[in-house]
């Protein structure tokens, strides 16, 4: 039952990856489309969950693209510090 109140998906950004995530807290939160968190994460190299960036982002489709694109560009720019 946990499970369906989950999704994830999982993208690459060159060679990091990235999950996009909702949370519901409900079953009839997540037929309503009410979910309790949306968000975009940074999975680090190393596994360790505990220094993911997170970015959360709205029900907008506009919003959701400004945070992936801000998602984008920081792991961009992360990459060029090295």
């Amino acid at each position: 039952m946990m499970d369906d109140l989950h999704n994830n998906i999982y993208v690459w950004h060159g060679d990091t990856r990235i999950s996009i995530c909702q949370h519901w807290d409900s079953p009839s939160d997540r037929l309503d489309g009410n979910a309790a968190m949306q968000e975009v994460g940074i999975i680090p190299d190393d596994d360790a969950w505990g220094s993911m960036h997170i970015d959360k982002y709205s029900a907008s489709l506009d919003h959701f693209i400004d945070v992936l694109k801000a998602v984008r560009n920081k792991i961009d720019a992360d990459k060029n510090k090295i």
